[in-house]
């Protein structure tokens, strides 16, 4: 099974151990991404790796100068 490409604002709140309001709040705000298809608020994968600091291949980013 491959891994999922986005996630609902539920499913994001539940990986990110944070309310679902926070999340909200953070695609409000513009720190994380969003698509709007139909009803639903996708957040991609990798938008939710950036917003923790992550690259996409699960390694820290190296700070620079």
């Amino acid at each position: 099974m491959t891994e999922r490409m986005a996630y609902t604002v539920r499913e994001a709140a539940t990986a990110l151990g944070v309310s679902e309001w926070m999340v909200r709040e953070e695609i409000n705000q513009k720190r994380i991404y969003s698509i709007k298809m139909g009803a639903r608020l996708l957040i991609p994968r990798w938008a939710l790796e950036e917003r923790l600091g992550k690259s996409p291949e699960g390694e820290a980013p190296t700070a620079t100068p």
